[in-house]
């Protein structure tokens, strides 16, 4: 989902998240472009 999905969703503005539980943002990755995709996704993962 976008943020913006997020922020107008009544679920998950009912459930608190973002203001009183945390959550992540994740920078935008293709998922079905081989292998540099995942390998950006797994380096934001390890980095951590």
């Amino acid at each position: 989902m976008t943020q913006a999905d997020l922020e107008n969703s009544y679920i998950w503005q009912r459930l608190g998240f973002g203001k009183n539980r945390c959550m992540k943002v994740l920078p935008p990755v293709w998922l079905f472009g081989g292998l540099i995709p995942s390998r950006t996704l797994l380096s934001f993962y390890t980095m951590q």
